[in-house]
């Protein structure tokens, strides 16, 4: 399954549409392939309501070319399903759209170039807003013997209530968080092809692997079942504005064992009362797709509580980048793809200090026997020289510190 997420924020009433073209589907029996369109809603559990149109070919019975809804609910990240009747449905190209008005779900099909939509099937959901990348237009395949193949040629998004990064002008945003980070008085660059880590500026992991590099410093993960990782923990304590960057090359990420992942990682904690903390990922999935995931997590009575902000997929990322200003927090990529850094999210994040030896660098291989490694050339920026808290003398020269545990990856769907 792969799908496209418009970066929108909804709430209240909606109108969703998604027009398709050139539909493809392939399968053998116990099959299904074809595209939805979904809407998802942040309630708890997590609802999904989504209109299909596809093939189904069930064992003992033809296939079936058809469109149907199905409305799910997740429990413990385990879903409940229902389906409604199927209706018999042969274009291969169309509109699919989802209403909601209150609490009432409506979903409609037209087929080729028809301005008429006939109701498929209609249920109450969840009124709350949808989820960060709740529309999705996702094609399937159920089977590996199975196939979809689609082009999606435009989606129209009505609602009470529209925001999010789609709405905005990402360019300026992007120059005027430029511009901020240019006025920071006070700056910490590393330059690893230059110079050594010293136990005045990191800790590092014991059993992390550094070996020299053209232009920077090679790290190196050996891969493991469990969460460990090798890297650095910069021994800084940040106050107030920050925009850090970790700048990349080389990156070669090993494809993970099956549940598992491999990537790269800048962890941002704050020293707040619920130990906040955003985590920007580069990884590589089990299916060799790659994604950059912003996650956050905070402790709720004693216990960690993840959360995936964003997920998108990129061919290859350069650098990785946390940005604070005031309570604005912003995680940025940059890429060969794109002309300048692209915004991957923006949220509301707490004010508190980073501690000493909190901001960590670290990569990830999952899976005994694998290997990956990145060349790391970072610059970090400061808050003012005021706001900076020296290392402390009584870690020693060249401290090092034990395995740590990497942050597992947030649940929920890619």
């Amino acid at each position: 399954m792969c799908f496209v997420s418009p970066n929108l924020e909804i709430e209240g009433d909606f109108d969703l549409t998604a027009e398709f073209d050139r539909l493809v589907t392939v399968g053998e029996v116990n099959c299904s392939s074809g595209v939805f369109l979904t809407a998802a809603v942040k309630s708890s559990p997590m609802m999904e309501g989504s209109i299909y149109r596809g093939l189904i070919h069930l064992e003992n019975e033809p296939p079936r070319q058809l469109t149907l809804t199905q409305v799910a609910s997740f429990h413990d990240n385990v879903p409940r399903t229902a389906w409604s009747v199927p209706l018999s449905e042969e274009s291969t190209s169309g509109r699919l759209r989802l209403m909601r008005r209150g609490k009432r779900l409506r979903c409609l099909f037209a087929e080729g170039q028809s301005s008429q939509f006939r109701l498929v099937h209609e249920e109450d959901i969840s009124d709350l807003p949808l989820a960060p990348d709740g529309i999705r237009l996702v094609a399937m395949s159920h089977e590996s013997t199975g196939r979809t193949d689609v082009v999606w040629k435009s989606i129209d998004v009505r609602a009470t209530r529209l925001s999010g990064p789609a709405m905005e002008n990402r360019d300026e945003q992007v120059q005027e968080r430029d511009r901020k980070r240019t006025q920071l008085p006070a700056v910490f660059a590393h330059d690893f092809s230059t110079t050594a880590l010293t136990g005045s500026d990191f800790f590092r992991c014991e059993d992390s692997r550094w070996e020299k590099a053209a232009g920077g410093l090679k790290l190196k993960a050996i891969g493991t079942d469990g969460w460990l990782t090798s890297g650095i923990d910069v021994r800084r304590e940040i106050i107030g504005d920050f925009d850090l960057s970790v700048t990349l090359k080389d990156i070669e990420l090993a494809t993970p064992a099956a549940g598992l992942v491999s990537g790269i990682y800048l962890v941002v904690p704050v020293s707040d009362v619920d130990k906040n903390h955003v985590t920007l990922h580069f990884r590589k999935l089990e299916d060799g797709r790659t994604v950059v995931v912003v996650g956050t997590g905070r402790n709720v009575e004693n216990s960690p509580v993840p959360e995936t902000v964003r997920t998108i997929d990129f061919t290859t990322v350069t650098a990785l980048r946390s940005a604070r200003y005031q309570k604005t927090l912003t995680c940025l990529v940059s890429s060969p793809e794109f002309d300048h850094d692209q915004i991957v999210a923006t949220f509301e994040f707490p004010e508190a200090p980073i501690p000493s030896a909190g901001l960590q660098i670290h990569l990830h291989t999952g899976g005994d026997g694998l290997e990956s490694e990145v060349v790391m050339p970072p610059s970090i920026v400061m808050p003012p020289p005021s706001a900076i808290a020296s290392p402390s003398n009584k870690f020693g020269p060249q401290p090092v510190r034990g395995p740590r545990p990497a942050i597992p990856p947030q649940r929920g769907k890619m």
